[in-house]
């Protein structure tokens, strides 16, 4: 229930053209409320005056501590001036529009992530291969390219990136799936007719977990494309942090950063914090291994 409102009718109609400035400040993406209200509360004392409290003498200069009183008064009634306007234009016309609009934008991120572009035929068969043989077949492969890269590059003193190893495993499964008999990929096939169906037959926009890798795939250029439009909304630096089982990696849990908001020259977060992937990406992929407690085992196990 909204509070009982304490503005008179001669009140609320010298108080009408602020709203509307109020309407308009909504939509200013560099808002300054303070400044807002200040130059409200200034107009409003000069129409309306604070009356001095009860403890004031209504004549004679006032004192140090009558002068705190009345600032007191002022600034109790600069509040309520901010809440009035807060509950008044909560449920206008604007609210509701802004309320519609924020669910729009993010009904359209949503549309953009779950209409990936469809993969070519042969990349859609190899990620279907890899999902239905990668323990039979793919797992001890792409293991022992893994494992012979990183021993490569420990001599470099260099580590296997998450992107490296996706790209093994991704160019492993390829290979495979390429010599593999016709039985096998016609298997292959059927899964993706099968699926095809399934999809057809669920309700437009849903989400599967057949979609998880496609959706992963595009997450960079979504998720850059999602927080530089917030960005350029609020005015804000955004850091997001994400990961989980990877399908490419035969559920290994792999993570990811993505920042928005740079320093003069060009430094995001991740890249001024020197102790970045330390502090904070190591912990985070701990917890990873704590969320998903099943595909946990298969990452130590290897």
């Amino acid at each position: 229930m909204a509070p009982r409102k304490w503005s008179t009718p001669e009140q609320e109609a010298w108080l009408e053209p602020w709203y509307e400035k109020y309407r308009a400040k909504q939509s200013d993406r560099a808002k300054n409320w303070a400044n807002f209200f200040t130059d409200l509360l200034g107009e409003w004392l000069d129409v309306f005056p604070e009356p001095r409290p009860a403890t004031v003498p209504p004549i004679r200069p006032l004192t140090r501590d009558e002068l705190v009183i009345m600032d007191q008064a002022e600034a109790e009634q600069k509040k309520k001036l901010e809440n009035h306007f807060k509950n008044s234009l909560g449920s206008t016309k604007t609210g509701r529009q802004a309320k519609a609009e924020a669910a729009n934008i993010f009904n359209a991120v949503l549309k953009s992530v779950t209409e990936c572009e469809k993969p070519t035929r042969s990349l859609q068969e190899v990620k279907v291969y890899s999902k239905l043989y990668y323990q039979r077949r793919v797992k001890v492969m792409v293991n022992n390219r893994l494992k012979a890269e990183a021993e490569a590059l420990q001599a470099e003193n260099k580590a296997l990136t998450n992107g490296m190893r996706v790209t093994i495993a991704k160019k492993e499964a390829a290979n495979l799936y390429e010599g593999e008999t016709n039985e096998v990929k016609a298997e292959v096939w059927k899964y993706i007719e099968d699926a095809k169906m399934h999809r057809d037959n669920e309700k437009e926009g849903m989400w599967s977990e057949d979609n998880y890798g496609r959706n992963i795939e595009k997450l960079t250029a979504m998720v850059n494309k999602f927080l530089t439009g917030l960005a350029d909304a609020t005015g804000f630096s955004f850091s997001l942090l994400a990961g989980g089982p990877s399908p490419e990696l035969g559920g290994l849990i792999d993570v990811y950063s993505f920042h928005v908001g740079q320093m003069k020259y060009g430094n995001n977060f991740s890249q001024t914090y020197p102790e970045f992937d330390s502090a904070i990406m190591a912990p985070f992929k701990d917890y990873l291994h704590r969320v998903y407690r099943k595909f946990a085992v298969i990452t130590y196990s290897n």
